[in-house]
């Protein structure tokens, strides 16, 4: 599903499915909530859950990351929790009161910044809640905001609920919420709260029961089984204030707000209480399928217990001092601990990390592993903190942690490390380097690493020495001599590829669409043919052209008389007819006087059918009348210059015919060494075939009316039918007829403009040249520049747009191809420093 790799099915509801992903280049791990039914209402309400996940940042809460399209479908992109449901959790046993307590502080934290950013959830259950057990202890996480209401509805338009509609959950629905969830606030979820507290102490609902009206009548008058029916606890007043001050059915009577539960719940002092209940830090497997971050039901993966301080063999693991800020700006020094997998897949983190640190770490191992990103597991965290973390600053102690996990090396004493990472190596800026500063000093650390740009004027402390650097194999190189700088080579597989453009451009694959650039680039640069050498002479489609023979020979006359160089009759003669002689003798009478009438050939299976009659045969001379049309799209844009018989030899096209008339050239017609020459007009032609130069509309007379005709001297006169659709062709710019066609052939072969179709062989080096080109100068440049890489295929559009100008028509099509694979080849590979000798350093 577009850039992410479906590797199982985590769980599945009533209309929707989630699946476990992993990003294709950075290896990430994600959960994906596609609908399976389809219904507008559905679609909305999940965009909705989207919005509003995607504007949360808590560590109590899993965020939407992206909005993906399958089939036409919304789908959620969220961060994949490596853990169970508390639901799944609670099947087993119910928890401790110190373990519930610490997790239902995490729950209502998370719950009440919703709140604070106008979120009502209107559906939090044991299901809706995940724990993120890569934590330890581990995290409650909120999930699943698919009945979210805004309770300011300024950014959305409408809401999806209806008056008076029930929506949730039953037995963890406020009594208010079964009668209208639309108007429910804040308190409902404080009601859900209260109902999931129970639960992780009984292991069972307030309220439950097949029954569903006396499900829902228990519920409104708050009859449930008191906590001191089924605990023994010293606590145990104090949980039933707790879970009495949220589950009142009157809202005004329960706790009103997330802040004044944690208040009341924050007095207790439970949290030193040794936590048996809840495992220990787990780091996850996640090669088999885990549990849904949304479904009520556990996953079929399993768990594979691991520990960061006592690798299994094969996993190797490092850790460096890394410098952070937090968000008041107060700089950490903390130990970033590493750990690589070659059993696992993906980079996993703790869950109090922000997107941007996130990212970080994604980048960090992608740049380090290089191609082998997708074989190795990281798993990292910070040691002795645990404060909320933003930003880039991690990017750099966590690549350099990597390297040494990796290569089974470790970083002198008294190191420290900060900065971002780009793809290609490079250290990039961070904020808050004075602040960091101050607190490696604190911390003892004699060698601060710290990007090169962006510093300004720094006020390093005593004893305190800061290494600049701009690319991560640099700072390598100085902390390790076994490091070398990465060998790059020009040469890879991917430029092989390469092949499919050039085979493209010499079988001419993409001929039928190059015109679609060709014939813009054309009319662009040098404008439309004026039609001064041809007029068309019409008549309306007739039922049989064959009565209009008896008045050919009064438009051979008239036409003569008004001064045309050629005659063209675009109709089909081969019937006989009494009218054959008189019309033969106006032909021989015309070609006394210098001027050619041309007939057409019919050309059917390979044979050539001239008129009927032996007069009209040995009067007039003939042409075949062909064009060629593109099946891609349909459009004339060439024309066959000669056409080769089975019957009667080769016959010239009828336009070379009228072209030889108009220029009064007694020799036939010849190709020569790529040219059509005709007389001294010159033409360009490539296996027979002329290409067609966009030309003006000839002017156009009625057939019937031989007295309103003038200004014909001089032209060549193409008569044919007009009107009828049996003859309507496309071309680049209009749809016209067929005569029409015939005279824009004229035009262009008399004015000796007919553009030269470069040979396979040039477009296939042209485009070869290109690709080769882009993917050199992409491997030359910094990753995160590849963008100059672009610049050969604009010069090469450039060039083309000269041929262009000098009337040389170059396949652009393969050369964009050629780009794209260039691009593609050219791309710097990740790959990390170089490491000559395993080694640890003392």
């Amino acid at each position: 599903m577009e850039r992410y790799r479906v590797e199982a099915v985590l769980g599945e509801g009533g209309t929707a499915r989630v699946y476990r992903v992993r990003h294709t280049t950075l290896a990430t791990v994600h959960a994906l909530k596609v609908l399976t039914l389809d219904h507008e209402g559905i679609r909305q309400r999940l965009i909705a859950e989207g919005k509003a996940q995607a504007r949360m940042s808590h560590v109590n809460l899993v965020p939407v990351r992206d909005v993906l399209s399958v089939d036409g479908a919304p789908a959620l992109l969220m961060d994949f929790v490596p853990g169970r449901s508390l639901q799944t959790c609670l099947r087993q046993a119910p928890l401790s009161v110190a373990a519930a307590l610490r997790l239902f502080r995490g729950i209502v934290e998370g719950v009440g910044y919703a709140h604070a950013r106008g979120l009502v959830h209107r559906d939090i259950k044991p299901a809706n809640i995940l724990l993120d057990e890569s934590a330890d202890p581990p995290v409650a996480r909120v999930a699943d905001f698919g009945l979210v209401r805004v309770v300011n509805l300024a950014e959305d338009a409408a809401s999806t609920t209806r008056a008076g509609m029930a929506m949730g959950t039953p037995g963890f629905m406020a009594p208010e919420q079964l009668r209208d969830a639309r108007s429910v606030d804040e308190r409902a979820d404080i009601f859900a709260l209260g109902a999931v507290l129970y639960c992780m102490l009984t292991g069972r609902a307030p309220f439950e029961g097949r029954d569903m009206l006396r499900l829902m009548n228990d519920a409104a008058n708050g009859n449930y089984p008191r906590l001191n029916t089924l605990l023994t606890t010293p606590h145990l007043a104090l949980l039933e204030t707790l879970v009495d001050g949220c589950l009142r059915p009157t809202p005004s009577a329960r706790f009103q707000s997330t802040d004044a539960l944690l208040q009341r719940l924050g007095t207790q002092g439970l949290d030193a209480e040794v936590d048996s209940a809840l495992p220990a830090t787990r780091t996850w497997n996640i090669s088999a399928p885990a549990a849904s971050p949304v479904a009520d039901g556990e996953g079929p993966g399993t768990i594979e217990r691991l520990d960061l301080e006592a690798p299994d063999p094969g996993v190797s693991s490092a850790s460096v001092i890394g410098l952070v800020v937090d968000q008041t700006g107060q700089g950490h020094a903390a130990e970033v601990r590493v750990r690589l997998d070659p059993n696992s897949q993906g980079v996993r983190q703790p869950p109090n990390v922000s997107r941007d640190a996130t990212v970080a770490a994604q980048l960090a191992a992608a740049v380090v592993l290089g191609d082998a990103v997708q074989d190795w597991g990281v798993t990292w965290h910070l040691a002795g903190n645990t404060a909320a973390l933003q930003g880039t600053s991690l990017g750099l102690p966590l690549a350099v942690a990597i390297h040494c996990a990796r290569h089974e090396y470790t970083v002198p004493d008294g190191w420290a490390f900060t900065g971002g990472l780009d793809l290609d190596g490079r250290i990039a800026p961070v904020s808050g380097v004075p602040a960091k500063l101050r607190a490696a000093h604190a911390a003892g650390v004699r060698t601060v690493a710290v990007p090169a740009d962006g510093l300004g004027a720094l006020e390093v402390p005593p004893g305190l020495e800061v290494v600049a650097s701009r690319t991560l194999s640099g700072l390598l190189q100085r902390i390790s001599p076994e490091v070398e700088a990465p060998r790059r080579s020009w040469w890879r597989p991917r430029l092989f590829a390469l092949f499919i453009p050039m085979l493209v451009a010499f079988t001419g694959l993409s001929q039928r669409f190059e015109p679609l650039v060709q014939d813009v680039a054309m009319r662009a640069i040098h404008g439309r043919l004026p039609s001064d050498n041809t007029a068309i002479i019409a008549f309306a489609p007739q039922a049989d052209a064959r009565k209009l023979r008896e008045k050919h020979p009064a438009v051979v006359h008239r036409l003569v008389e008004l001064g045309v160089r050629s005659i063209f009759f675009d109709i089909t003669m081969t019937a006989k007819t009494e009218a054959d002689a008189a019309f033969a003798e106006s032909i021989v009478w015309a070609r006394e006087r210098g001027v050619s009438v041309i007939l057409p050939v019919v050309l059917e299976g390979g044979l050539a059918l001239e008129p009927g009659s032996e007069t009209l045969q040995e009067a007039a001379v003939f042409g075949a009348v062909l064009a060629h049309v593109d099946t891609a799209l349909w459009h004339v844009r060439r024309a066959p210059v000669r056409v080769r018989t089975l019957s009667s030899g080769d016959y010239w096209h009828a336009a070379v015919q009228s072209v030889r008339g108009h220029l009064a050239v007694k020799e036939e017609a010849r190709v020569e060494k790529g040219f059509l020459v005709i007389g001294p007009n010159r033409n360009p032609v490539w296996a027979d075939l002329v290409q067609l130069h966009p030309t003006e509309a000839s002017p156009i007379f009625r057939y019937d009316a031989l007295d309103s005709w003038e200004d014909l001297a001089g032209r060549t006169v193409i008569i044919g039918e007009m009107g009828g659709s049996d003859d309507l062709h496309r071309t680049d710019a209009d749809t016209v007829y067929g005569v029409e066609i015939e005279a824009a052939l004229i035009e262009t072969l008399l004015q000796q403009r007919a553009p030269r179709v470069a040979a396979p062989e040039l477009d296939t080096l042209f485009a070869l040249a290109v690709g080769l080109l882009t993917a050199l100068v992409g491997f030359a440049v910094p990753r995160n520049r590849v963008w100059i890489a672009g610049i050969v295929p604009v010069c090469g559009v450039v060039f083309a747009i000269v041929l262009v100008v000098a009337g040389v028509l170059v396949a652009l099509f393969p050369m964009m191809l050629a780009a794209v694979v260039g691009f593609w080849a050219g791309r710097s590979p990740l790959s990390g420093p170089v490491v000559t000798k395993k080694s640890r350093t003392p």
